[in-house]
């Protein structure tokens, strides 16, 4: 049986936990990682027609030159409208047509929406699509399958996963099914372990147990990428990359052991900010790491239900720097219990840790959260409750919720400020622009301008 995996050609990035706007050729992990398990007994090939700069037209003609019995779709709140497209283009033509949304919001809407969408994948994609290919091949049915999001007499119906599976028993990515010369090579983005046990209140993918590949996995994955396709640089996008310890030291081992230069980045919680392990970390390569700050007001902390204090937070900073690992701290503006007063103590916290890297983002309350039933409860909601509502604009103009003690024009004002104000500091400006550099060049830091203008002029 044929079973094409496709990538939109859209300005996005769609992986769990790394989905949104971003306009870069990059490697789709999560479609090549499902690609691995699935052409061990099907006959894969995958259609990334961002990478090949494919249009409707020259994408028909591939599912028609190839006739799928099933067809996935992989894309983000920013552009399924749009691509959705192409699903409708396969149904047309008889395959079996699924549908990966990142985050996996309001499935359940979006197929009924949308009658030619057969099934939606709610998560662990490389254990589940196989499954539902198996099914579609010996013509059983898919109504057994947990995880799905399917029709049942013209009704959605969600079939919940009992528990996760396991991906130490995962094959390696197929990379060599995916166009990889015609990816962006500055950075590989790819997944060593799936789920955190924490339960922030506005995040999707949080409060589900962790389970990771094996360093050994991890490490052969990472030999492919650096020594066969030239990667210097590997992006770990896990939820909770530091979470334990002793597996980051075997994958360090792993690194050394197999001779491996590259440099690295991951996620992190500042509780995980121990100075001889990051001190290790940066030995084996690690330059920079996304400490998941949101903010550091201790109400506002508790409200959200982030269980970490401004003073860990402060703590890790120090460590981050101590160690010569480059530090980026994302907040959070207009959670609930934000005040003039609370945005006035993150100012002054960026001023005074001066982190190599700092953004200010507006909530987003994506269905299913917490945050989210807390406003639609409250009516703070200033959307429809649409799958394509739910995401971060590139220039984050459009809040999603409101909370009573600020208006939105001042929580607008008071992000735009806290973009600009603290780096009028001089090591702030020079992080910034470094930082900048690293990441695109020269590229980078006019964009950076031409955006504070952009501010400057719209406050």
């Amino acid at each position: 049986m044929k079973v094409l995996l496709v990538f939109p050609n859209s300005p996005i990035v769609s992986d769990p936990c790394c989905e949104g706007y971003n306009p870069g050729k990059f490697m789709p992990y999560e479609l090549i990682h499902c690609a691995g398990n699935l052409e061990t007994d099907f006959e894969t090939k995958i259609l990334d027609a961002k990478a090949e700069n494919l249009d409707f037209s020259e994408i028909n003609a591939r599912i028609q030159a190839f006739k799928p019995r099933l067809i996935v779709l992989w894309t983000t709140p920013y552009s399924i409208l749009k691509d959705l497209k192409i699903l409708e283009i396969a149904k047309k033509q008889g395959a079996t047509t699924a549908l990966i949304l990142n985050p996996p919001i309001l499935l359940k809407q979006t197929i009924q929406r949308f009658p030619f969408i057969d099934l939606a994948i709610k998560d662990e994609r490389p254990f589940v699509l196989k499954e539902i290919a198996k099914k579609i091949e010996t013509r059983k049915g898919i109504a057994n399958i947990k995880g799905i999001v399917f029709k049942k007499n013209e009704k959605p119906v969600e079939n919940i996963l009992e528990k996760p599976f396991e991906y130490n028993k995962l094959p390696s990515p197929a990379f060599h099914l995916a166009p990889m010369n015609k990816y962006n090579k500055s950075t590989a983005y790819i997944i060593s372990s799936r789920g955190c046990p924490f339960q922030c209140a506005f995040c999707f993918w949080g409060n589900s147990k962790w389970r990771s590949k094996t360093p050994e996995q991890t490490g052969n994955e990472v030999e492919t990428l650096v020594k066969k396709y030239g990667y210097k640089n590997i992006a770990f996008i896990d939820q909770h990359f530091t979470i334990n310890q002793e597996h980051v030291y075997e994958f360090l081992n792993e690194i050394k052991r197999k001779n491996l230069k590259f440099n690295w980045n991951c996620d992190s919680r500042v509780e995980s900010a121990d100075e001889q392990f990051f001190r290790d970390m940066h030995k084996s390569g690690l330059k920079r790491v996304i400490f998941g700050v949101e903010h550091v007001n201790q109400k506002i902390l508790e409200n959200i239900n982030k269980n970490q204090s401004r003073e860990s937070v402060e703590k890790a900073i120090k460590i981050a720097k101590k160690t010569k690992v480059r530090e980026a701290t994302p907040f959070i503006l207009g959670l609930p219990g934000e005040t003039k007063e609370t945005i006035k103590e993150v100012e002054k916290f960026i001023i005074k840790t001066k982190p190599w890297s700092y953004s200010i983002f507006p909530p987003i309350p994506f269905p299913e959260t917490p945050l989210f039933e807390q406003a639609k409860k409250n009516n703070w909601l200033l959307v429809e409750e649409k799958a394509e509502n739910f995401w971060a604009r590139p220039d984050f103009s459009k809040p999603l919720m409101s909370i009573p003690s600020m208006t939105v024009e001042e929580l607008s004002k008071a992000r735009k400020r806290l973009q600009i104000i603290p780096r009028l500091h001089p090591t702030i400006f020079m992080n910034t622009v470094r930082d900048l550099y690293m990441k695109g060049g020269l590229s980078k830091v006019w964009q950076l301008s031409s955006a504070t203008l952009n501010l400057v002029k719209n406050k």
